[in-house]
């Protein structure tokens, strides 16, 4: 029988999905989730309180002789950390990187765009970045499953602080902190400089985040 999760802080459904036992897309196409899919339109993007339908598991069966060796994979495992890293506008391309994640090290090279693509555990928290070499070595701390959407003030945060604007403490408040922000964002983009949260404002964050985030 489908039960009902509610969304908690710092979750996604990469992560509700590995608790139940079941591949992300199968939990947001579930027919029960298509006014949550309507609203929020990406699965990536959920926000504390948000309901879930899970459905029930399918059992598949697979023949096989008594003696024989079988090897499953379980679908949606791992999951997979994809961002862009900046410096002053410009991408850091072709550099070293090092992700620390639960107590494990992981070692790659960013693409010549200045992307990360590296698999981790869906049900991971936290993960220190460490990019570049000798004094240009950038260090950034990863709040993993924390991506508010874009109409909440703690999306707009979250989205500002991954573009390289500090927003204070990024807790849902429009603090000054956030409203400075604000103005420097909207003035490197041509916007109008208000300090607010306007819809050409959400738009340009939205546009620029699936670009470089």
């Amino acid at each position: 029988m489908p039960i009902r999760h509610v969304v908690r802080q710092g979750e996604c459904i990469s992560s509700i999905a590995f608790q139940y036992g079941h591949f992300p897309k199968t939990i947001w196409d579930d027919p029960g989730n298509a006014e949550l899919k309507r609203l929020r339109k990406d699965m990536n993007t959920l926000a504390k309180g948000d309901a879930l339908t899970i459905p029930d598991k399918r059992v598949n069966q697979v023949d096989g002789g008594t003696e024989t060796r079988h090897r499953f994979r379980r679908v949606g495992v791992p999951a997979r950390l994809k961002l862009r890293v900046n410096r002053s506008g410009q991408s850091m391309a072709n550099v070293p990187f090092t992700l620390a994640i639960d107590g494990s090290l992981r070692n790659g090279t960013t693409t010549p765009d200045g992307d990360v693509d590296v698999p981790i555990p869906p049900n991971a928290r936290e993960a220190i970045l460490t990019v570049g070499k000798g004094e240009d070595i950038l260090e950034y701390r990863l709040q993993l499953g924390h991506m508010e959407p874009i109409d909440t003030i703690a999306g707009v945060q979250a989205r500002l602080q991954c573009l390289g604007f500090e927003v204070g403490a990024a807790n849902g408040t429009l603090n000054e902190e956030t409203q400075a922000a604000l103005r420097a964002f909207q003035d490197r983009n041509g916007l109008e400089v208000t300090g607010e949260i306007d819809e050409a404002t959400r738009a340009k964050l939205q546009e620029l985040h699936d670009v470089e985030g």
